[in-house]
């Protein structure tokens, strides 16, 4: 795994987290916990649904035209995947709550 394959993946989790934030929190009204868990879910879904897209590209196309590189070294490079996007999600989850409590102006 190349540390550009990483940063893929832990990018698209950090962008998109920052989308499906403010929606589960503006549209469903979603905070606290259930923000926290919703969040993560959502992400790890598209992550999933791209991995079930890279596996079935190769399917289709064969091993070498397709996605999923079946003879690579490293069994392991699905769970990397959504691993690095859930970290780049809890990344910026951690960076929005901050904004907004910066936001928040403190009550005395």
């Amino acid at each position: 795994m190349t540390p550009s394959h990483i940063c893929v993946h832990f990018y698209f989790g950090f962008a998109a987290a920052f989308i499906v934030y403010r929606a589960l929190r503006e549209r469903l009204g979603l905070s606290g916990s259930r923000l926290w868990m919703g969040v993560p879910v959502v992400i790890l879904g598209f992550g999933a649904i791209h991995e079930l897209i890279e596996w079935a590209s190769t399917m289709i196309l064969g091993p070498e035209r397709g996605m999923l590189k079946a003879n690579d070294a490293d069994p392991f490079d699905t769970q990397k995947d959504l691993f690095n996007n859930l970290l780049g999600t809890l990344l910026a989850m951690a960076l929005y709550s901050l904004w907004e409590m910066r936001k928040t102006p403190v009550s005395t």
